[in-house]
């Protein structure tokens, strides 16, 4: 099949349907290819120029979504790579020349250069997030794991990992007839304080090191709530990649992430951990919602991280295009 035959495939999948656009682009790449797949926005964009398509990787959708735009010339079309397959096929070294721009990590701008990809066509940016792993989480929970509390960081006193566990325990106290359910994930100071607290029959703790992000993007797959009871605004926190993967928070107005990404009752629960009750109210708040109002909760949350991404690259682009200096995150434009 030829290289137009290809594309066009690929463009007829996407159009009728995503998984169809999965199957077809899987079927023209070689095994073992790319997996990340597109998180990009949805829609036309009718015929403004300045309009673009931010695609993630070299997956099976993510190669159905480029093809389409590259035939429709509905969007400028950008990929994002942090690192480059394994094994890339012939159509997609093609893509990568004719695409508008290419997002590339450190790693991946001298293979880009090497394959022929034009320089003026990659911008290496000093912080490009990549959350494939984590957007590959379903958007739904089943009921045992809707409502499973994940910890993510250092286990401290500024992590507020303590009152956060004595919130739970009354919690549990009081609703005896239902599970909770605990994973702390990281090390600190309290983490043995924590181990040794005598909790309800009720509630049960897991504890465990921070793992690589695949692992972790499967944990989160198992879980339906992060939290993020932090004390004060030098904590560690995961908020980005927890809503990513589909997890409301229940997070501190005192973590400026938690303020800058949750929006209180659509993609979690806000509080005050220096306010007496304020935490246990947040905390009552999510573990009543219905398990269909959380997975409604799971896609406004990844919806909202896509959004922020996709704004901070476009931005990101714009000013490498047309250099000037303002506030933003650091850019390192190719050598």
């Amino acid at each position: 099949m030829s290289f137009l035959n290809k594309l066009e495939k690929l463009s007829a999948a996407f159009q009728s349907s995503p998984d169809a656009a999965m199957t077809a682009g899987d079927a023209a790449i070689s095994p073992g290819a790319g997996t990340i797949q597109a998180a990009g926005n949805a829609g036309h964009a009718g015929s403004d120029p300045r309009a673009r398509e931010l695609v993630h990787g070299l997956g099976g959708r993510a190669m159905a979504r480029i093809a389409w735009q590259l035939i429709s010339h509905r969007r400028k079309v950008l990929v994002s790579l942090a690192e480059l397959p394994r094994r890339l096929g012939p159509v997609q070294k093609v893509l990568l020349r004719c695409v508008d721009g290419i997002l590339a990590g450190p790693d991946v701008t001298s293979a880009l250069a090497q394959m022929g990809v034009p320089r003026a066509r990659v911008f290496q940016l000093g912080q490009a997030p990549d959350r494939g792993a984590y957007l590959a989480c379903p958007l739904n929970r089943s009921r045992s794991d809707a409502r499973r509390l994940l910890y993510i960081g250092a286990i401290s006193p500024d992590g507020g990992a303590f009152d956060f566990l004595s919130c739970a325990i009354s919690w549990a106290e009081r609703h005896p007839e239902t599970p909770i359910d605990i994973t702390w994930l990281g090390e600190g100071d309290l983490r043995g304080v924590l181990q040794a607290q005598l909790v309800p029959a009720n509630l049960t703790q897991v504890f465990a090191r921070t793992p690589p992000a695949a692992e972790l993007a499967a944990i989160m797959a198992r879980r339906g709530l992060l939290v993020v009871p932090s004390l004060s605004e030098t904590s560690e926190s995961w908020v980005a990649e927890g809503m990513a993967g589909g997890l409301p928070v229940l997070g501190s107005i005192r973590n400026s992430r938690v303020k800058g990404l949750v929006v209180a009752n659509q993609n979690g629960w806000l509080f005050d951990p220096l306010r007496a009750g304020k935490m246990y109210d947040a905390l009552d708040a999510a573990l009543t919602t219905s398990a269909g109002q959380l997975d409604v909760m799971r896609a406004a949350a990844r919806a909202r991280m896509i959004m922020i991404d996709n704004e901070r690259i476009d931005g990101d682009v714009d000013q490498m295009q047309h250099p000037r200096r303002a506030p933003g995150l650091p850019i390192s434009a190719p050598a």
